[in-house]
């Protein structure tokens, strides 16, 4: 048998006399570790570790989900270990498909497809199981059932709510399949009134995602997020592994990243088809302090900017606002109860940006030569402002800043809020996946979400000027200007109606400066780690960074950041 798949690449067979020699043989065990999974693994976009060289992948350890009472899918635990850094753990669910049943997953899921298999001489694929409908409705099965699959190890643990159960029972005929958009897990999709989300890379902590969804689901009344359902966890004695969560599906148009970029799209071409751009007032009135909403712009700029756009993300901004306040509502749960934020947490601060600084600047000095020329300055120019960013660093540790700190998002962007024509509703609780499941449930300033969405805005703009494929490069000079436009009256729109929801809140520091100083910090945080995310993996998007850093600097000069 001969199959290519996942770029022609040429597939290794392993031969078994059983199913079960997948896991208890070890020749086939060290085969799986050594060549297969390495080879299978790097490849997939859950996999967040290409920025390491890799040392080795020890399948640590795995259950067993029945399909029937003669097939079945077992549920892998992999150690990946690096040259540099801690170790990870991943969730890889595998099966067995004979080849004459296998023609889906060939054609419409070929990155699931892990090797040729060979069972007592019936050949087929060994592939990712989540991709299999057996499979998908195995999981809702048992989640609707809560049921409890006994192992030699501990237990694979599944709870949920009523309403699954009735669903599955109702549902004969259900329809289930794969979430195709996403990155670092892999979700399933039943009916439109399900969304079971497989996370990838995991821990023996507690998963923030998760948590954090139970709490404002049975703790407050914030209600713009799917609702809770249950989850899929792995035990042994009294540790613990979130293998997987399922929430209710939220009908949406689409994600607030491709919402703005059509809304920029649409921003540009209202620019390139104006008679008169000469006569626009191009002033940036407002600050990151003293922002404006969209009445209070200039009526030239109103025809510019669509007002239903505008107050939409005045929207997004009070959504933003009422999360932070549920986040920090309870004074009882010691997992969510605000605390001080202290002159040491801004020295912490600090020091883990200062560091970051350093290790990132020193990787864009090490990849100068393979940026585009054009590119290659601007880089060149950044390296030269490194001291005056940590000028600007500096004043986050200079003294002691009034305020709470409180769990919080963690990851907030664009991509993590759903747009459903008239809403925004947030999702994915996880934390930034580059830090340590323990730390992502650590409490910080809300203003670190603030931040985070304000970047995103500056991403997309920027985006939509310099990466978009039908962008004539005669028309970016001409945008440029507006673009920068853009992004400071849509960034005040939000942080306005964020501050006017949070008025007074404890997490908020009571005068203008240290809210800068905050926000700027967080700002220059986040557009660090961006360079060096593209640094390290898309190095055709690295101008977006770049300019963002640049931008921080001369607003930074001018009082004024947006």
């Amino acid at each position: 048998m001969d199959l290519q798949v996942n770029n022609n690449q040429q597939l290794t067979l392993i031969k078994l006399q059983q199913w079960n020699d997948i896991v208890e043989d070890k020749e086939i065990k060290e085969k799986l570790q050594n060549e297969i999974l390495p080879n299978y693994v790097t490849k997939m976009r859950w996999f967040g570790g290409k920025g390491h060289a890799l040392k080795s992948i020890q399948i640590i350890d795995y259950v067993i989900l029945p399909f029937t009472e003669l097939d079945s899918a077992y549920l892998l635990l992999l150690e990946i270990s690096y040259h540099d850094g801690s170790p990870d753990i991943y969730h890889l669910p595998i099966a067995f498909s004979p080849i004459d049943i296998s023609s889906e997953l060939q054609k419409n899921y070929s990155q699931s497809i892990i090797s040729l298999i060979n069972i007592d001489n019936k050949e087929g694929l060994l592939y990712d199981a989540v991709y299999d409908r057996r499979s998908q409705q195995a999981l809702a099965t048992n989640l609707a059932n809560n049921c409890t699959i006994k192992q030699k190890s501990g237990e694979l643990v599944f709870t949920s709510t009523p309403n699954l159960k009735r669903y599955v029972h109702e549902q004969l005929n259900s329809t289930s399949k794969i979430f195709i958009t996403e990155e670092s897990n892999t979700s399933i999709i039943y009916d439109q009134d399900f969304f079971l989300k497989i996370y990838r890379n995991v821990d023996r902590s507690i998963n923030s995602d998760v948590e954090i969804n139970q709490f404002l689901n049975n703790e407050t009344s914030f209600r713009h997020i799917p609702k809770y359902v249950g989850s899929i966890q792995r035990q042994f004695g009294k540790e613990t592994i979130v293998l997987g969560m399922i929430q209710e599906y939220i009908s949406c148009i689409s994600d607030g990243w491709i919402y703005i970029l059509e809304r920029l799209d649409d921003f540009s071409l209202n620019i390139l088809s104006h008679t008169d751009i000469t006569s626009i007032n191009k002033e940036l009135r407002g600050s990151l302090t003293n922002p404006l909403d969209y009445e209070e712009i200039p009526e030239d700029l109103k025809k510019l900017f669509d007002k239903t756009t505008s107050k939409l993300i005045s929207l997004l901004g009070h959504r933003t606002g009422q999360m932070h306040q549920a986040l920090s509502s309870n004074n009882e749960l010691s997992a969510f109860y605000p605390e001080k934020y202290s002159l040491d947490d801004q020295h912490s601060l600090f020091a883990s940006i200062h560091s970051l600084i350093e290790t990132v600047f020193q990787n864009l000095k090490e990849n100068l030569q393979k940026l585009p020329e054009d590119v290659q300055e601007e880089a060149k120019e950044i390296l030269s402002m490194k001291n005056e960013l940590i000028r600007i660093l500096e004043r986050i540790s200079s003294r002691e800043i009034n305020v709470t700190k409180t769990r919080i998002h963690g990851d907030y962007h664009l991509a993590q809020v759903l747009f459903t024509g008239d809403n925004f509703l947030i999702v994915d609780f996880e934390g930034e996946p580059a830090i340590h499941f323990t730390e992502r449930r650590a409490k910080h300033s809300p203003l670190k979400d603030v931040a985070g969405m304000i970047h995103s805005f500056h991403y997309a703009a920027y985006r939509s000027l310099f990466l978009n494929p039908q962008r004539k490069s005669e028309d970016i000079n001409t945008l440029l200007p507006f673009i920068q436009l853009w992004f400071h009256y849509i960034s005040g729109f939000f942080i306005k109606s964020y501050l006017d929801t949070t008025n007074d809140a404890p997490f908020i520091p009571n005068n203008k400066q240290d809210i800068q100083i905050l926000l700027e910090t967080f700002l220059l945080q986040k557009a660090v780690y961006e360079l060096n995310y593209e640094l390290n993996y898309r190095l055709d998007w690295i101008i977006v960074p770049l300019k963002g850093i640049k931008s921080i600097i001369e607003q930074n000069r001018l009082g004024q950041i947006c």
